[in-house]
């Protein structure tokens, strides 16, 4: 037979496991209700198709996989191809507002200011090279 003293452990020990299931749940829960915004859905697409070295097969699985409702995904983008176009304007905003933060780029003359944007635009490209070989592979039709 046990002793008392040995039923409250048991009891307690899975008290705490219940706890500890509950409170996961309840976090993957909370997780889902969290709108998403464009750029976490950004950084998930493209974190996938460098891992899976394809597009999600439905938005419905991506939303899934990155725990987030297939909602939030439309609330800014209509589809994948919409999502691939602005990664790139992205790259372009981006190049944009680091020249405009730095106050020697309007006294550039023309022709400095277009290679200091071409500079920029090449180095944010480099930095997420992974994902621009991914595209420019995937898409060849994008450079016609």
């Amino acid at each position: 037979m046990h002793s008392v003293k040995s039923l409250q452990k048991k009891g307690s020990h899975r008290t705490k496991h219940t706890a500890i299931t509950f409170s996961t749940y309840k976090i993957k829960i909370m997780a889902k209700k969290n709108i998403a915004s464009a750029q976490s859905i950004t950084d998930a697409y493209m974190a996938h198709v460098l891992t899976h070295n394809e597009k999600p097969k439905s938005v419905f699985a991506f939303a899934e996989a990155n725990e987030m409702k297939e909602a939030d995904f439309y609330q800014f983008y209509a589809s994948f191809e919409v999502l691939e176009n602005q990664i790139f304007k992205t790259f372009f905003e981006h190049t944009q507002a680091l020249l405009l933060k730095d106050e020697a780029y309007a006294d550039f003359d023309a022709q400095n200011q277009i290679l200091s944007f071409y500079f920029t635009f090449f180095e944010n490209l480099k930095a997420n090279r992974s994902y621009v070989v991914y595209a420019l592979k995937h898409n060849k039709n994008m450079l016609a």
